[in-house]
């Protein structure tokens, strides 16, 4: 996302220095340009009345997309590319995007044989085991998206580029290098056995073909065969994984007692092997729908749904094997939208998607007009079950874009000129303004990015080290970081509990009280910050009577954040032990029980307060 931010920030002062060397100011007036800016406009007043401001703002750390900053870089590469961008230099653009998705499809894909380049860089080894068993690419590969849906979403958005190029190929040489492409960005879809994935790519090939004209076809019909061939050989070579989980998918869901289907597991699925994906997101639409039914208007804030959910988590998540794992999206982009962002939220961004498509469709002879409409709704299909990452959501605006600027009905544009700078002495001013203010931003994403970096290392291990390097990523932040700061005073609450001498002990427990109370104080709704407190307090608590009063009043608050979520019993059970009050732990042991029965961590907890636990 850093990258992001420097080029969208580089594209902004540029273009802006551009107006200033012209005198005048060249505007995008298309209704998908003003749907965007709507849409944007609606992100920042959500963002105003936001229940978590800094993730709001900022996004969720390490997943910055969707964050109002990324969605504003968005918007200014959008807008940059219809004020700048010809039809030639679209054509390249898509070049570009193009065959940067096959490298991307080229690198994962010998991670299925077992020689995965990534493995290479990191180890120097040509293997594929120094991954996690989790993360398995001989089962399905991620190549450098770091998961396998999302690598297929981000193929889906640029296969079917390949019938544009191949339709415009002359020379047999260039057939035979996009026939090639092509296969090997299917080819890699299929190694990734998403589901969403193939069924993006199915939708996107049947309408790619459905709005290119039939003539046009015909003429280069030869080569489509060659490529339809290709694709059909390597589902029957490679689909045999990806048929599996797709039969698992259809099979019939369970019935409950009233004969009817059910989408919730009615008992923990932990003996069963695993519980299914698609049950599991059902779970979480469920939670995000109450989320909306809350702040129906503007939602909870861009980019809260980690902590809402929390808030309106169904009992029935419980249930399955992935109840412990904490959920920053709503694993649908429009429940995710709709969630956040609430109804206003939800349709200005359906506007525009609506509005930019039927400007595509108008000049649909333009063949990469019918290929972006494709590439757009498999894309749509791939996030409906999942969610947008950096890389998809840079891809599609800058796709989107440069459909636009080359459709024959091209963006309508207002100048207004700048007769002012005419003066040398405001030329001069406005210059070296716009000048001052690029330095500032690109500055201020790069102390973002070495704070971040640096908060990273400082979490490979609870150390001295680390200590200084948190104090140091604190340092460089340009912003008060709530998450950065949540876990400083849990890094210090645990160095401070090996050291002893008592005075040392003492000054780490009062800075890591400082940052608990701050990073809680920006972010109060925040239940993961809460949960760091929680923890942290534990470990200080012996240290002061105030920390041990902090303990029990972030204990509690944890259970109103989260009242359907084990864990947060479970914490708040421990920090009644610590301060002794056994009874009221007992009641909190037994609430967390309640709400998931086969609970082993609770069952032994119960245990050591001299209760059986029930069977």
């Amino acid at each position: 996302m850093y990258f992001v931010y420097f080029f969208a920030t580089v594209l902004l002062f540029a273009t802006l220095f551009k107006f200033i060397l012209q005198k005048k100011i060249t505007i995008p007036t298309s209704g998908a340009v003003n749907a965007l800016a709507i849409f944007l406009i609606i992100q920042a007043i959500s963002t105003i009345f936001s229940t978590d401001k800094f993730t709001s703002i900022f996004g969720y750390p390490t997943r910055l997309n969707g964050g109002l900053l990324s969605l504003f870089a968005y918007f200014v590469i959008f807008i940059s590319a219809q004020i700048n961008l010809d039809r030639q230099k679209a054509i390249n653009i898509i070049l570009a995007a193009f065959f940067a998705s096959v490298a991307v499809a080229i690198w994962g894909i010998p991670s299925y044989f077992r020689y995965d380049p990534s493995c290479y860089v990191l180890t120097g080894k040509l293997t594929s085991s120094c991954w996690q068993k989790e993360f398995n690419p001989t089962l399905r590969i991620f190549s450098t998206l770091g998961q396998p849906n999302w690598l297929a979403s981000y193929l889906v958005l640029t296969l079917p580029l390949t019938l544009p190029l191949l339709l415009g190929a002359k020379k047999q040489i260039q057939k035979i290098i996009i026939i090639t492409s092509g296969a090997l960005i299917f080819m890699a879809i299929i190694l990734t056995t998403s589901r969403a994935g193939i069924l993006g790519t199915a939708i996107a090939i049947v309408i790619v073909f459905a709005l290119t004209k039939l003539k046009t076809i015909k003429n280069q019909l030869p080569a489509l065969v060659a490529l339809a061939i290709t694709f059909v050989l390597i589902t029957l070579i490679f689909g045999t994984k990806l048929t599996s989980r797709i039969n698992e998918a259809t099979k019939t869901a369970p019935k409950n007692s009233a004969g009817q289907s059910s989408s919730a597991p009615t008992k923990s699925a932990l003996a069963s092997g695993g519980t299914d994906s698609g049950q599991i997101r059902l779970i979480v639409w469920e939670g995000a729908i109450n989320i909306f039914k809350r702040w129906p208007l503007l939602g909870a804030g861009p980019e809260t749904f980690v902590n809402t959910y929390y808030l309106y988590r169904p009992l029935s998540h419980n249930n399955t094997t992935e109840w412990e794992f904490f959920y920053n999206k709503a694993h649908n982009e429009f429940l995710n939208y709709l969630a956040n962002t609430g109804i206003l939220g939800l349709g200005s961004y359906l506007a525009f998607i609506t509005l930019a498509a039927l400007a595509l469709f108008k000049s649909r002879s333009e063949n990469f007009s019918a290929s972006i409409i494709a590439s757009s709704l498999g894309y749509f299909a791939t996030i409906f079950f999942g969610f947008s990452t950096v890389a998809t959501q840079t891809i599609f605006f800058s796709l989107l874009a440069c459909g636009l600027v080359m459709a024959k009905n091209k963006t309508s544009t207002k100048t207004y000129s700048l007769p002012y700078l005419n003066n040398r002495a405001f030329f001069t001013l406005a210059a070296l303004t716009i000048s001052l203010l690029g330095v500032y931003c690109l500055t201020f994403f790069a102390r973002l990015y070495f704070a971040d970096t640096t908060t990273r290392r400082a979490q490979n291990s609870l150390s001295a080290k680390s200590i200084l390097n948190y104090d140091n990523a604190n340092t460089l932040t340009p912003v008060e970081n709530p998450y950065l700061m949540a876990d400083f005073a849990y890094a210090l609450g645990v160095y401070q509990d090996k050291i002893d001498n008592t005075d040392d002990k003492n000054r780490l427990a009062a800075q890591a009280d400082l940052y608990a109370k701050k990073s809680t104080g920006i972010a109060p709704n925040n239940y993961l910050i809460t949960q760091k407190a929680v923890k942290t307090y534990i470990l200080i608590a012996g240290a002061k009577q105030e920390y041990t009063k902090n303990t029990l009043n972030f204990g509690n608050k944890l259970t109103q954040l989260a009242p359907t979520y084990p864990t947060s019993f479970l914490l708040l059970t421990k920090t009644q032990i610590t301060l002794g009050d056994n009874t009221a732990a007992l009641a909190s042991i037994n609430k967390a029980l309640s709400l998931k029965p086969d609970y082993p961590e609770a069952q032994q907890l119960l245990e050591e307060l001299g209760v059986k636990p029930i069977q």
